[in-house]
């Protein structure tokens, strides 16, 4: 079996909230905020905020971790490598393995499935799974509601550790929903059609495959968590696959979406939050269909900064202000 050993978060302190972005287009209402990064942080430094942070919950240390894979729809570089920026600042150079996913947010779960395989094989001993995401949008957009920022690293291992990954299940379509262009923003163009036929439809379907493989019942889970773009989709979907609404658990609320890190950044909220044998069931979407994990937690073990911390941690940005740090406002 693969297990998780340790997880970090990386979440930007500036906050918008989603009444001062309507205010500033006229629009009435709005609840909820995003998380918006400062003048010095990018993907980088949120990736490797949170792997040092991992890395020091697993008390493993970086020199004994065999691969990196580093997920982001968002780095900015058409060549460069997330991963091996990573391993640079981390120390764990030499005989490692680095590899960089993109083009969808479903990535991360390709992430993990690489590790896990890596793992299983007898290659590696330890591996990161490390996702980071800084979203723009055009201004005035929907897409401006939800497009947030946030890293999130996890420590995967074949020992015993705090939490055991029980099972995988996939589904892959040609589907798109949201796309973008190189140096575009990003644009979902039917937000009902791309829930109704390509979240709900390809989230149900890789969890049937993973209930196939499982045997346990949807029902069965403690808590569950979307890779979505929109934060509401998974309440939404939820009762339609037989799980309780109040078993959703989202930062999208606190957030908006932190791209890749997003599923991460759930599912580390969730586990901080879980007792010993729950099981907590994870799905990612994306461009491409989506993957379902079932995840059985053995301990309850806080990181530092936790991330219930990390979202109270914060100040609010006016529309100008925010404006200025996504850098579409000069300064």
């Amino acid at each position: 079996m693969t297990n998780i050993h340790g997880y970090g978060t990386a979440i930007p302190g500036n906050r918008i909230s989603l009444a001062e972005i309507n205010r500033a287009w006229g629009r009435p209402g709005g609840r909820g905020e995003r998380a918006i990064a400062s003048a010095d942080e990018d993907v980088v430094t949120l990736c490797v905020k949170a792997a040092r942070r991992a890395l020091a919950h697993s008390e493993i240390e970086a020199r004994d971790i065999g691969a990196i894979y580093a997920c982001s729809v968002s780095m900015g570089y058409s060549e460069h490598t997330l991963a091996g920026s990573v391993a640079l600042a981390l120390g764990a150079e030499g005989a490692l393995t680095l590899c960089d996913l993109g083009l969808s947010t479903r990535s991360v779960t390709a992430a993990i499935q690489c590790c896990v395989d890596a793992i299983r094989s007898g290659r590696i001993v330890y591996g990161l799974v490390v996702a980071g995401d800084i979203l723009r949008a055009r201004p005035g957009s929907e897409c401006e509601l939800t497009s947030g920022a946030g890293g999130a690293t996890l420590v995967l291992g074949s020992p015993p550790g705090v939490a055991e990954l029980a099972g995988i299940g996939s589904h892959t379509e040609g589907f798109i929903g949201r796309y973008r262009s190189e140096g575009g923003f990003p644009q979902m163009d039917d937000e009902r059609f791309v829930f109704q036929q390509g979240f709900s439809v390809q989230t149900a379907q890789a969890l049937r495959h993973l209930l196939g493989r499982t045997g346990l019942k949807a029902e069965g889970y403690a808590r569950a968590v979307f890779g979505a773009p929109e934060p509401r989709w998974g309440a939404r979907l939820a009762p339609k696959l037989g799980i309780a609404v109040e078993r959703v658990f989202t930062l999208g609320g606190e957030l908006g979406s932190a791209g890749c890190a997003m599923l991460l950044l759930d599912l580390i909220g969730a586990l901080e939050q879980s007792q010993p044998n729950e099981k907590i069931l994870a799905l990612s979407w994306g461009p491409g269909g989506s993957d379902a994990l079932a995840l059985t937690v053995r301990e309850r073990s806080l990181s530092q900064p936790t991330v219930a911390e990390q979202v109270a941690n914060k100040e609010l940005l006016t529309y100008p202000e925010y404006l200025r740090a996504i850098k579409l406002l000069g300064g």
